[in-house]
């Protein structure tokens, strides 16, 4: 048996940026961390926002004693 469940699709916050749109990095010398240059997200494209859908396939099968389910 194959059970599928869906979740429709929603907006979620970036969780790459945390919903600022921009992802801060910092040059190696800058050891301290003072002077960071921002790039635009690429998950969200610098909206801080993504739509989240998802669909998950579960398959259910008879348990049979003789054979290793671990293995398989």
């Amino acid at each position: 048996m194959i059970k599928k469940n869906y979740v429709h699709p929603h907006i979620c916050i970036c969780r790459k940026c945390e919903g600022t749109g921009k992802i801060s990095s910092y040059r190696e010398e800058d050891i301290l961390r003072n002077d960071p240059t921002y790039i635009t997200c690429d998950q969200c494209n610098g909206n801080g926002r993504v739509v989240v859908k998802k669909i998950t396939t579960t398959t259910i099968t008879a348990y049979d004693s003789n054979k290793d389910v671990c293995l398989q």
